[in-house]
């Protein structure tokens, strides 16, 4: 018995990721997709081979052959749809950023544990064979004691990558700009790879080069709690792009990516013994996709390792970067609800 996904929200992300990986887990099919533009969801259900679709999204999970949904919806909808998926007792994956606000995440956490369901937040930097190659290197002490990283994010912004998003740009909707919608994964990377959490943020955002609301490009300084230094930079004015990041440590340094282009994905230099490491990087991630991992987590009933705690933690590194450029200070954290 394949369990059987809804998919809400049917922009870009769902169409060019989330239909085209779900249909790839044999372990499960998704049986509908809803959003309120009718042309564009029956045109999804037709061209990716979904038997029924919805213009109301609350009909779709009132469906009780539905095991569990994914929300892929501009940010400022992912809690109201989330609590409400978990409500009705269905697992949820939901795009990242996982919402707009702390008191946004905290009800979502706890409506997934009410209702004894899995929430994961779709942070797909993780399921990258490169960062989890870094993770493994640094866990095992290759370059030594980490103490500083820093990394850069960023495209020509997000009117390429899904021309009708137009919320994107919105402050209402979207929550933020480049550091929302790319700074979180870089972030979130960090974080996972390092398996330290920050305690201090301060950060600088603006519009360089787009006439738009919100900032297309940011800086963020991190502390972590013991000590290490950060620091990220993400843009959606970056020609063509890409995303590096690099870790310094007490007998070496970790570059891990360089750009879109780039054939080594990793690159150590160690200074004890003295060397360039330049370690073999496996086509897939070990955990799957972020989809099929989603599923294996349902079926094995298992916790996700990029839960809503998770996703909550790297929200609140961006929401507390927003708050410093705004009030020009260090803000500390966690933050206050």
């Amino acid at each position: 018995m394949k369990l059987k996904i809804g998919v809400i929200g049917c922009g870009a992300i769902a169409q060019r990721v989330q239909l085209p990986k779900f249909k790839l887990c044999k372990e499960a099919e998704v049986v509908a997709v809803a959003d309120i533009n009718e042309k564009l969801v029956k045109q999804v259900a037709a061209t990716f081979g979904v038997p029924k679709y919805y213009t109301d999204w609350q009909e779709l999970i009132k469906r009780k052959d539905i095991d569990a949904v994914s929300v892929a919806t501009p940010n400022y909808l992912h809690a109201p749809m989330t609590i409400a998926v978990c409500n009705a007792k269905k697992h949820v994956l939901v795009e990242k950023p996982m919402t707009v606000s702390m008191r946004d995440a905290d009800e979502m956490i706890a409506a997934a544990k009410k209702n004894k369901v899995i929430l994961m937040v779709e942070q797909a930097h993780r399921f990258r064979p490169h960062h989890q190659v870094a993770q493994e290197l640094i866990v095992n002490g290759v370059i030594g004691k980490v103490t500083s990283v820093r990394g850069f994010l960023g495209h020509t912004g997000p009117e390429y990558w899904s021309p009708t998003g137009k919320w994107f740009f919105s402050k209402t909707e979207a929550g933020g700009g480049a550091l929302a919608d790319l700074g979180i994964h870089a972030i979130d990377a960090i974080r996972y790879i390092l398996g330290k959490e920050v305690v201090q943020v301060a950060a600088f955002v603006a519009a360089l080069e787009k006439k738009i609301e919100i900032e297309d490009n940011g800086v963020c300084i991190m502390q972590f709690a013991d000590g290490t230094f950060g620091s990220l930079s993400a843009s959606w004015t970056y020609k063509p792009g890409g995303m590096q990041l690099v870790f310094y440590g007490t007998k070496g340094t970790l570059w891990a990516g360089g750009g879109l282009k780039d054939d080594k994905p990793i690159v150590v230099e160690t200074t004890a013994p003295e060397g360039i490491l330049l370690p073999d990087i496996p086509t897939e991630s070990k955990f799957g996709t972020p989809y099929q991992y989603f599923v294996n987590c349902i079926i094995k009933k298992e916790e996700p390792f990029v839960n809503g705690e998770e996703g909550a933690k790297s929200l609140e590194i961006i929401l507390a970067a927003y708050q410093s450029s705004k009030e020009k200070r260090f803000v500390d954290l966690p933050l206050p609800r």
